[in-house]
């Protein structure tokens, strides 16, 4: 359900969004698609690989995609995971207004498109 929702939101505002179900599965698409994600957005607590986690584990491949944290949990319960990047932060639940104004934020774009965006990793699950 929250996976669509980002999916077709993106989408709507012209991004291209590849979707991943969880963390695992994100990472294989980063070593597939290398260069070509500009931002990953995912979930700070997932089970398995956590997006702090994840997104390490994509920098340790030589790629460095901007990214866009979000959780429906509470600070501090994220805060548990290790995360403290809260300027690349969204909380659930946002509208599509805020959740396509904080992806132009993070890509430091103010225009309507942007090349690529991975979503998912794991956001259908919260």
């Amino acid at each position: 359900m929250v996976l669509g929702f980002l999916t077709g939101t993106l989408s709507r505002y012209g991004y291209r969004v590849v979707q991943a179900e969880s963390g695992a599965q994100a990472l294989r698409l980063c070593k597939d698609r290398g260069h070509t994600i500009d931002l990953i957005l995912t979930d700070v607590v997932m089970p398995g690989l956590n997006g702090k986690d994840l997104v390490e584990a994509i920098r340790s491949l030589g790629l460095d995609p901007k990214t866009l944290f979000m959780s429906g949990f509470t600070r501090d319960v994220a805060a548990e995971t290790g995360f403290t990047d809260w300027a690349s932060f969204i909380q659930k639940p946002f509208t599509p207004t805020q959740l396509v104004g904080k992806v132009r934020e993070v890509l430091g774009a103010h225009e309507k498109r942007a090349p690529a965006a991975e979503s998912g990793s794991g956001t259908s699950r919260t």
